[in-house]
């Protein structure tokens, strides 16, 4: 039921979030994962149409013909890439339905030279035909990460029957594409940078959790601003389960997923609000458990379920 639940939260997330005293001495934590990660890049597949595939890498601005995915159902087309330094990027694609049924095509598991970033982005096809849409990466939000400019961009292709989600996808699929031009070898995959103050929640083989700080001004949320890493070659559902601030029950509602060997920068925030109602004017210490399952097999053991405490 819990695993259930998690899962509505994560959808519920996904569909309503636009894109994103003293603390103890910092405890050294091992560095983030900075190899390129070992996805798919796209193929030589031939187009059904006949239309010639371009073999070239991509540029601030350029049209191109570079073919991800097709079969009998659908295709998958990167047709333009634009980069402007204060927009950000820009992915043209095209998404062709072969099929009698309309379908939904998603990128899901999506990062930016090794960290997770949700450009939140699907495109529903009725059957028979086809649409060109844009797939937006904000320059500000890339920043925050870390990444100064988006050279690789791993994906998961997924493409669902739109009247039937609970089936198994048509498809589900990782690619890796290089949308400035870069060679693969030329990608910087940037280091997490640590920060003064900052609390070591766990680190394991599984993940690391990091609590950077809170921001704590006058506003309706007390928020927490996060790191993850995750260590494994699976792709992760990461929750807090068993919340409580200074021993009352107060849940944040939050769970984020992140990609095999990908890093996260995510917030947790409590309402104010719910602080309030149990009393709570200032916050001694949040205990929670921190849960990593398999996103994959949701019928899987969990791989962590630690309990934790923080003191801000």
């Amino acid at each position: 039921m819990k695993r259930f639940l998690t899962l509505l939260l994560c959808l519920a997330l996904s569909a309503s979030l636009a894109a994103c005293g003293a603390a103890p001495a910092p405890t050294e934590a091992p560095p983030a994962p900075t190899a390129a990660p070992s996805v798919p890049e796209a193929t030589e597949a031939p187009r059904e149409d006949g239309a010639p595939k371009v073999d070239e890498s991509l540029t601030q601005e350029q049209t191109l013909n570079l073919l991800l995915y097709s079969d009998e159902d659908c295709a998958f087309t990167v047709t333009e890439a634009e980069f402007n330094e204060h927009l950000g990027l820009r992915v043209h694609v095209r998404c062709e339905n072969f099929s009698d049924r309309p379908v939904m095509f998603t990128w899901n598991n999506t990062s930016v030279c090794g960290f997770m970033y949700d450009p939140f982005w699907a495109e529903e096809v009725a059957a028979g035909k086809k649409v060109n849409s844009i797939i937006d990466f904000d320059t500000y939000a890339l920043e925050q990460l870390g990444v100064a400019s988006p050279d690789a961009i791993t994906f998961t292709l997924t493409v669902v029957d739109s009247e039937e989600f609970l089936d198994e996808p048509l498809v589900n699929e990782g690619f890796c594409i290089y949308p400035t031009g870069k060679e693969p070898d030329q990608v910087v995959y940037p280091e997490y940078q640590h920060k003064n103050g900052e609390t070591v929640i766990t680190e394991n083989d599984t993940l690391t959790f990091i609590i950077e700080n809170v921001e704590d001004e006058v506003s309706e949320y007390y928020t927490l601003n996060c790191y993850v890493a995750n260590h494994t070659g699976k792709n992760l559902l990461i929750t807090w389960d068993a919340v409580s601030v200074n021993g009352f029950m107060v849940d944040p509602f939050w769970a984020a997923s992140v990609a095999g060997g990908m890093q996260l920068v995510t917030q947790i925030s409590f309402l104010r609000s719910d602080l309030e109602a149990q009393g709570i004017e200032e916050v001694q210490n949040i205990e929670f458990t921190i849960l990593a399952m398999d996103n994959d097999d949701w019928d899987a053991d969990y791989l962590l379920s630690e309990t934790c405490t923080y003191n801000p």
